[in-house]
């Protein structure tokens, strides 16, 4: 927006007056202290250029905010100001980045709908033994016993590893799928202080989207290789997982308790995530370039190795989602207290944490009113 600001030279000198009394006031002459110099003398010594800089600053700032207030505005961006002083007046134009008009869909409706689905996903989640029984088995996995051996590298070792090219170290166990499958099978059959060179199609399904299809070389030595013995299913190797299990049964519980909350929050996400999109292709809301500008420099730190079309993208609903939720923030009173987030701050005093937590209850507040509507 485009907004012109014209002053009389009266108005304007409620401005100018208290600018020009401060610089006179700031006068030094010799034989005289700082002030008490002749007002007419001292006039001649007040740079008329720096009052009328620091009258108009003021001016601006003031004037600007009433616009905005009466308007009801919120304004972004630092504004670009062009002054126009004459005779008559002071005249400035402002150009400014307002905070966009958010015209939502009919949230309630749309959350009811989800909310009632997740309901009935939430009645039909079940656990199979198998997996309990991964899920056991992968316990004994993180607590296998490593030693280190000299001889050619097998599935199931515990493998380190220096990618030269890259100069990346990493430690895996060779079969479980850390990296691809024809890798890890280039490090099969190969003892400690050997150096592999290889090349790799990378497959066309690849999760990193700028690799698919791609040939890559690789030379790799392997610094470390380490059989594992896993612990037996037993008392000593229960009671090692915690005070809380005391036998077999505890710990299948415990487990499958868990399963089920990582599936329940799962299903939770991905109806959030539903209800948002939704809400989104309802709403209408003219985005300022600058505030997906800032998401996306955000998404370019976090989302390593994606491309710039999937961060662009990424950015324009980020930003959605943001105002979406500020919107339902100020239509239903869902903001945090001060009280709710200096409880969960558990006394660290840093205002980027205030923030992020600040930010985290009120996303928070806002899917659980969602999801209570249905």
């Amino acid at each position: 927006m485009e907004l012109s600001v014209e002053l009389s030279l009266e108005e304007f000198n409620e401005y100018w007056q208290p600018a020009f009394d401060q610089a006179l006031s700031q006068v030094h002459m010799k034989g005289f202290r700082p002030g008490q110099a002749p007002r007419e003398m001292a006039k001649n010594a007040v740079d008329q250029e720096k009052v009328f800089e620091k009258a108009a600053h003021e001016a601006v700032k003031l004037t600007l905010n009433k616009v905005a207030e009466e308007n009801d505005w919120t304004i972004i961006d630092k504004p670009q100001i062009s002054i126009d002083s004459h005779d008559k007046g002071f005249k400035y134009t402002a150009k400014l980045i307002l905070f966009p008009e958010i015209k939502l869909g009919n949230y309630k409706k749309i959350a009811e709908k989800w909310s009632k689905k997740l309901a009935e996903e939430k009645k039909s989640l079940t656990i199979t033994e198998k997996e309990v029984e991964d899920s056991i088995e992968w316990l004994r996995n993180s607590r296998a016993k490593l030693t280190e051996t000299d001889r050619p590298a097998q599935k199931g070792d515990a493998v380190e590893m220096t990618d030269i090219i890259q100069n990346k170290h990493d430690k895996f166990i060779l079969g479980q799928g850390n990296f691809l499958p024809d890798f890890e099978k280039n490090l099969e059959n190969h003892a400690k202080g050997e150096e592999l060179n290889f090349s790799l199609e990378i497959p066309a399904d690849y999760w990193k989207e700028d690799l698919r299809s791609k040939k890559m070389d690789f030379k790799i030595k392997i610094d470390k290789v380490f059989n594992r013995e896993l612990p037996e299913i037993n008392e000593e190797f229960i009671k090692s997982l915690g005070k809380n299990f005391s036998n077999l049964d505890d710990l299948r519980k415990s487990v499958k308790d868990g399963i089920f909350t990582e599936k329940e929050t799962k299903e939770r996400d991905k109806v959030r995530l539903k209800i948002i999109e939704e809400i989104a292709q309802e709403s209408k809301m003219d985005i300022p370039q600058i505030m997906i500008d800032r998401v996306e420099e955000q998404l370019t730190k976090e989302w390593k190795g994606a491309t710039k079309e999937s961060i662009k993208e990424g950015a324009k609903k980020r930003t959605a989602t943001q105002l979406i939720i500020y919107k339902i923030v100020q239509l239903e009173s869902l903001s945090p207290t001060e009280e709710e987030v200096k409880k969960e701050m558990k006394g660290i005093d840093n205002p980027e944490f205030y923030d992020y937590i600040y930010s985290v209850i009120r996303n928070r507040k806002v899917f659980d009113f969602l999801e209570k509507i249905g």
